[in-house]
């Protein structure tokens, strides 16, 4: 316990791959390609949906009903944006 009252400040170095902004993008991509295939989403990715601000269901959800491709959507751009707006809610 006296650790949390004498916090330090220390450098951490987190993984490409454990960046949130890249949990995003695979969210992102599975979300698009559930919507396609109508397949339900897991809990993992209604919890994204719920956390932001931006509709990011429905944007998916008219990408896919014309056209069909869930890789027309630049999910690096967006999963970015998304990933910002989680952290600052």
């Amino acid at each position: 316990t006296t650790e949390c009252l004498n916090p330090t400040l220390r450098k951490i170095t987190i993984s490409q791959q454990s960046a949130l902004k890249n949990k995003v993008a695979k969210l992102l991509a599975s979300i698009g390609q559930k919507i396609i295939e109508d397949k339900p989403l897991s809990n993992q990715e209604i919890g994204l949906i719920q956390s932001t601000r931006i509709p990011i269901y429905k944007i998916l959800n008219v990408q896919a009903a014309y056209q069909k491709d869930p890789n027309i959507l630049d999910i690096e751009s967006y999963a970015d944006i998304i990933a910002s707006d989680v952290l600052f809610q």
